[in-house]
């Protein structure tokens, strides 16, 4: 994250979900990774998963989602919450989670759920979900900066191959940016995809000059972004399609009834817990 470096990516129809795409990509995850996410990546079969397999989540939820506290499944304390969705899920054991509430420079609500231990903090799950920006920084790099909003190629079998070959040449760019960012002794977080792409095609279409080949390496480390401080919105006002997003809200954190209790005494029983 910060960086815009992928770990992997995944290439569907139209209609295929992001959450999908992360389902299949799971695997491909070492044990103990932190997976960071917005509230589209919420759900009971999808963290249930990532939490059988090792995995830490740190996951934005909204006004749609339920939370329990007060199930008695395990020891507690006052920012302990459940993910345990209908009576279909009943025979499974609820996600023991922790709630954590943020706010934005703007007093808004940002409410987090994670499975990480406790000595993850609120402090970092801020620094870290603030990071998350990268993700859409990464997007914006692979259509605006490198004019992939859609596929030269003609042909659709075509199309795929370039998109993913697409995708190898900024992953390279991205490392190629990174690793002299470190040499150079500056932040890796602050590498700036236009500025090292500019660099490498200077310095291809150079044999002789400023940039030529061997002055590649000092140029890449110094691609970095601008360290302006933004003091306007970047947004247009007169922008004919600009939409206007709802708040995400806080989600609704109810204590549970005596019948979620009983079974969740029965299932802490028969897993050993009690």
């Amino acid at each position: 994250m910060g960086t815009g470096l992928p770990w992997a990516w995944r290439v569907g129809r139209a209609d295929a979900t992001e959450r999908d795409h992360l389902r299949s990509m799971l695997p491909e995850l070492p044990a103990g990774a932190l997976v960071v996410a917005d509230a589209l990546f919420i759900g009971f079969d999808l963290l249930s998963r990532m939490d059988r397999r090792g995995l830490r989540f740190l996951v934005r939820v909204g006004a749609n989602v339920r939370l329990l506290r007060r199930l008695g499944f395990v020891q507690e304390n006052r920012n302990t919450v459940y993910l345990w969705p209908n009576a279909a899920h009943r025979r499974r054991p609820p996600l023991v989670l922790r709630l954590i509430r943020l706010k934005t420079k703007r007093g808004a609500d940002v409410c987090l759920i994670t499975n990480a231990p406790s000595r993850f903090s609120n402090d970092d799950a801020a620094v870290l979900y603030r990071m998350r920006w990268g993700v859409e920084v990464f997007y914006r790099s692979l259509k605006q900066t490198l004019e992939r909003r859609k596929m030269r190629s003609a042909n659709a079998a075509r199309a795929l191959i370039e998109l993913h070959w697409t995708m190898v040449g900024l992953m390279l760019l991205g490392l190629m940016g990174v690793r002299h960012l470190i040499q150079a002794g500056r932040d890796p977080l602050a590498l700036s995809v236009a500025c090292a792409l500019r660099a490498v095609r200077r310095s291809a279409a150079a044999t002789t000059g400023r940039i030529g080949r061997w002055a590649l390496r000092t140029v890449l480390g110094r691609a970095v972004k601008d360290a302006y401080l933004r003091t306007g919105s970047k947004n247009s006002w007169s922008w004919p399609r600009k939409k206007k997003h709802r708040a995400c809200g806080s989600p609704r954190v109810v204590p549970a009834t005596r019948a979620q209790r009983q079974a969740a005494k029965a299932l802490a029983a028969k897993s050993g817990r009690l």
